[in-house]
């Protein structure tokens, strides 16, 4: 007489997290069925930390000034005789997304685009998590003339971080000419242009002549002597915090015409 075969077979239902085996083996004349249930739970989720920044201290953080490590030049005109060209300043989409990564952290902030009109340009929307709550500002990029997609996805991205405040100091900077000479300077940031080479500005030239504090001192005893105020008095009639000269300088601007009239 031979040894009884064994015919086995597993069969498994899933559940969303459990399952269960079931083995059977048949003999001859018996059957017998074994069970084993196992129970798996459920993968503990992490919620993504918000970073908890006081909003002044974000927004001075991308406020904050781009280095000539960051700040490339381009030529904006040439004048007539060929001899000094115009430049005008900006920053790749690579330090704008650095400065995001850094001020926010980077599961704080992201960008979408979506096409606008049919010229090829490409809106962009950067949003920002800020204590908890998503904030979203937008801005309008044109297609280069090089690799146009690629182009206008970039400009539309750095102008609405210009709406943070990213880069927005170089829109204020004065317009600024450089001599083209023709024998390749040593400074390494120097470029070549049409007739020769241009050796950009540093940063540094257009920092201003006072401090931030100073300036703030000057400010507040302006306003102390020419309109008996103080400086709380003015963020309250201001009705913001007054913390950049722009924003001084148009409520000195204001209240010097108020008088006046």
């Amino acid at each position: 007489m031979s040894d009884p075969t064994p015919l086995s077979y597993l069969s498994a239902v899933a559940f969303p997290f459990d399952f269960r085996i079931e083995s059977v083996t048949k003999t001859r004349g018996i059957t017998m069925t074994t069970k084993t249930t196992k129970t798996t739970t459920k993968p503990r989720t992490t919620k993504p930390r918000t970073r908890k920044t006081p909003t002044k201290d974000l927004f001075a953080n991308l406020d904050r000034p781009f280095s000539d490590q960051d700040v490339k030049w381009r030529v904006g005109r040439q004048s007539r005789d060929g001899k000094k060209a115009a430049l005008l300043a900006y920053v790749d989409a690579r330090s704008v997304q650095a400065r995001f990564d850094g001020a926010v952290g980077k599961e704080n902030w992201s960008v979408t685009y979506v096409p606008f009109g049919d010229t090829g340009a490409v809106m962009a929307t950067v949003s920002v998590r800020i204590n908890g709550e998503w904030v979203s500002k937008s801005d309008i990029g044109s297609p280069s003339n090089v690799e146009r997609e690629k182009g206008a996805v970039s400009d539309a991205f750095k102008r609405a971080s210009v709406a943070w405040g990213v880069g927005r100091h170089l829109y204020d900077l004065p317009e600024t000419w450089r001599p083209i000479i023709a024998a390749k300077p040593s400074d390494p940031r120097a470029f070549w242009v049409k007739g020769g080479y241009i050796t950009p500005p540093r940063m540094a030239d257009f920092k201003p002549k006072v401090t931030e504090d100073e300036e703030l001192k000057r400010f507040e005893e302006a306003i102390k002597g020419e309109f008996n105020i103080s400086l709380a008095e003015a963020i309250a009639l201001a009705g913001n915090d007054l913390d950049t000269r722009q924003l001084r300088v148009a409520f000195y601007t204001t209240q010097k015409e108020a008088k006046a009239s």
